[in-house]
């Protein structure tokens, strides 16, 4: 990309700030807007399953196995590398090692993937989330057809999932705050569509459903929106990247453009593309050369890096597939070491928010509310929660949250992995152990001799909700970031997901017995 195009784009970077907040809140929608369409229209499926028992829990429980199937094989196949299927060699020959001269060639410089590539995850997940919801749209489902349709959802969230995390934790913070934001405000949006489409309609069986396939459109487009969101994120990712670093480096600078080596010097630091203080040596862009050795093979220079294209054997393959398991499994290690403290409180975190709600906190009695308080207390959680993870996506609470840079991170052989981050003792442990307080007071709120005011316990689960999605989103905003390089980036968010799924469906287990032995 030319200089020109370079310049331009750092002078409208506000904009790609604003349109890349916007469009990862839409992909973050996607990850959880089909689960909570088929829970929220758990009225319809009772209508035309009226034999059926626990509707609901069964197929929540279908996508929670398929997607933690799923993201358990993403991520033993798609493990985050950065290499290619050929065999590098020396060469003598071969000009100086030389950094890019386009700043966008340097920041941009993602991870991929052994098998499916993020980009490649993210609109199959899109699309196998929304053919099912268009089959909910057309036909009278059958408890097994309904189960089916469920876990195929699972399959595509996952998958989606593991596309959509990595890709912005690749871009910057404020990108994975924004699609943490969007998977909170999918339940809230899910729910009140389908009180929106009930209302529209009569309580007739031709009424209900035209609601139930109104209601299922409405979500098939929403994922429609979704998919040209990621596409626009793609074609746009470079200028995102740069917008992104551009703004947060000139504001701690007073700058509009990126004149300074210094700033210069210091972004790649931060995208792991030099060590600190190595400069950058600017050379003449040239095209890649080609060359033919003297058994005639095709050799091409990268990056001033001979590569030998090479032809593999059955053999071959297989000890390739076994390095790419090795590989990938390192990649894994090493970014855990670098974001434990992240892939731990979000499992603790979950385990906290799924022991007491919903099933205890839904069990609380009113004193004037009558059945209306646990409508009320489903919609003040997801208020809460997506008000946690929305101050987030502020720029100057973003900033608080992943800076100052720490001590480095090494792993066992000496290689530097990321960097630590002080205030995580202030924004991820703090709060994570405040919110074990919440156990006693949810559970007195269930026995009305202890708290008894309906207002009391709208506010208690406010709270509750709100210091689950402000961990969420900083364990989602600080695990990438403490890695330097991107394959590991990815493989933190891998990692947290992961780690959110077992913290689902232990902590739902666990709630049950908890809600059990406090209604007992």
């Amino acid at each position: 990309m030319s200089q020109e195009a370079n310049a331009a784009a750092i002078r409208g970077g506000g904009k790609f700030v604003a349109l890349g907040i916007f469009l990862f809140a839409c992909l973050g929608l996607a990850l959880l807007y089909p689960y909570n369409a088929i829970i929220s229209a758990s009225d319809w499926f009772g209508y035309v399953m009226p034999n059926e028992a626990n509707i609901a829990g069964r197929l929540s429980n279908a996508n929670f196995v398929a997607s933690l199937i799923t993201t358990f094989v993403v991520l033993a196949a798609a493990s985050p590398k950065e290499i290619k299927e050929t065999t590098p060699t020396e060469n003598p020959k071969a000009p100086p090692i030389r950094r890019q001269s386009s700043l966008y060639e340097t920041f941009t410089k993602g991870a991929k993937s052994t098998v499916l590539d993020l980009h490649a995850r993210i609109y199959i997940g899109l699309l196998l989330e929304a053919v099912p919801l268009l089959v909910f749209a057309i036909i009278y489902p059958t408890m097994g057809v309904a189960t089916a349709l469920s876990f195929i959802v699972g399959i595509g969230d996952a998958l989606a999932q593991s596309g959509i995390f990595p890709l912005a934790g690749g871009i910057h913070p404020r990108c994975t705050a924004a699609a943490s934001l969007g998977s909170a405000i999918a339940g809230l949006a899910a729910g009140l569509l389908r009180l929106l489409t009930k209302a529209v309609f009569p309580e007739t069986s031709e009424g209900m459903r035209l609601s139930s396939s109104v209601f299922f459109a409405i979500a098939v487009t929403i994922l429609v929106v979704c998919f040209f969101a990621h596409y626009w994120t793609k074609k746009y990712k470079q200028q995102l990247t740069m917008a992104f670093f551009q703004a947060e480096y000139a504001e701690s600078t007073g700058s509009v453009l990126l004149q300074s080596e210094a700033i210069k010097n210091s972004i790649q630091v931060e995208l792991g593309g030099m060590e600190e203080g190595e400069e950058i040596i600017e050379c003449p862009e040239e095209d890649e050369k080609e060359d033919e050795n003297e058994l005639g093979e095709s050799i091409v220079f990268e990056d001033n890096v001979q590569v030998q294209e090479t032809e593999t054997s059955s053999k071959g393959k297989l000890c390739h597939l076994f390095s790419v398991f090795v590989e990938g499994s390192l990649v894994y290690r090493e970014a855990f070491r670098c974001a434990w403290l992240p892939i731990t409180a979000q499992f603790v975190n979950f385990i906290i928010t799924l022991n007491l709600f919903p099933g205890v906190a839904l069990s609380m009695q009113s004193s004037s509310l009558g059945d209306w308080l646990p409508v009320i207390l489903v919609t003040v959680f997801n208020a809460g929660d997506t008000l946690g993870r929305l101050v987030q996506l502020s720029k100057g609470v973003a900033n608080w949250i992943v800076t100052p840079v720490g001590e480095k991170i090494v792993s066992k052989s000496g290689d530097h992995l990321g960097n630590r981050r002080p205030k995580m003792k202030y924004t991820i442990v703090l709060p994570l152990v405040l919110r074990f307080a919440f156990y006693p007071l949810i559970i007195f709120c269930v026995n009305p001799e202890y708290i008894a005011s309906d207002a009391a316990k709208i506010v208690i689960i406010l709270l509750f909700a709100m210091s689950s999605g402000w961990v969420y989103s900083c364990c989602f905003m600080l695990g990438p970031e403490l890695c330097k390089e991107l394959k590991h980036k990815e493989a933190a968010s891998l990692l947290l997901i992961v780690s959110t799924l077992l913290s689902l469906g232990i902590g739902s287990s666990i709630g049950i017995g908890i809600a059990s032995a406090v209604n007992a």
